[in-house]
């Protein structure tokens, strides 16, 4: 198993066992892409993510072509969030690396 799927499959074990027990924050319990990007924003706007800017600049501006984060979080939009919502549901399996990342931020 590459360090990736191990990645991937720890995030994704992490956030079942949470939601299992209840310990999730409730916009991620039933998420839909636009509560996804509102509770990105959300912690943006409170500094809940100051560990993960870059993290979330590679996701959201990897080419720098907005001005800020919260440009790049808008302009990725909540259609942008669906992949992540797909993988939180076991609707896709093999999603890419950035999604991964994503859910292990939030």
């Amino acid at each position: 198993m590459s360090d990736f799927d191990q990645f991937k499959e720890e995030g994704i074990n992490a956030y079942h066992e949470k939601k299992e027990k209840r310990l999730l924050p409730i916009e991620l319990e039933r998420a839909s892409p636009t509560q996804l990007m509102n509770y990105c924003l959300a912690l943006l706007y409170r500094g809940k993510l100051a560990e993960d800017l870059a993290t979330l600049n590679r996701v959201f501006n990897p080419l720098d072509k907005y001005p800020d984060l919260e440009t790049g979080i808008k302009k990725f939009g909540a259609s942008g969030f669906k992949s992540l919502q797909y993988f939180m549901i076991g609707k896709t399996t093999q999603p890419r690396e950035p999604i991964v990342k994503l859910l292990a931020v939030l």
